[in-house]
């Protein structure tokens, strides 16, 4: 599922404690980055990614967020077919 489509979900009752992977959120969209919730991966060269937004879920402990460096928005290193 996609991340805006998971930001409305996640917020609904019966979703009310469910666990989530985040992957590639699109945390620059204000309803994806407060509906954040569990574990997020991030790529840092994704044009989505937002370095002081990040920063400031790292001090969410109800998030777990991974940042791998070099990747674009598919967790992808460019140009490397391996």
């Amino acid at each position: 599922m996609g991340t805006i489509a998971l930001s409305y979900f996640i917020t609904k009752l019966e979703f009310s404690n469910a666990k989530s992977i985040w992957m590639s959120p699109l945390i620059k969209r204000k309803d994806v980055y407060n509906a954040l919730l569990s574990f997020c991966i991030v790529g840092g060269i994704d044009p989505t990614y937002d370095s002081s937004k990040f920063n400031y879920i790292k001090t969410n402990k109800n998030i777990e967020p991974i940042l791998i460096e070099g990747t674009n928005h598919n967790l992808e290193f460019d140009n490397d077919v391996l």
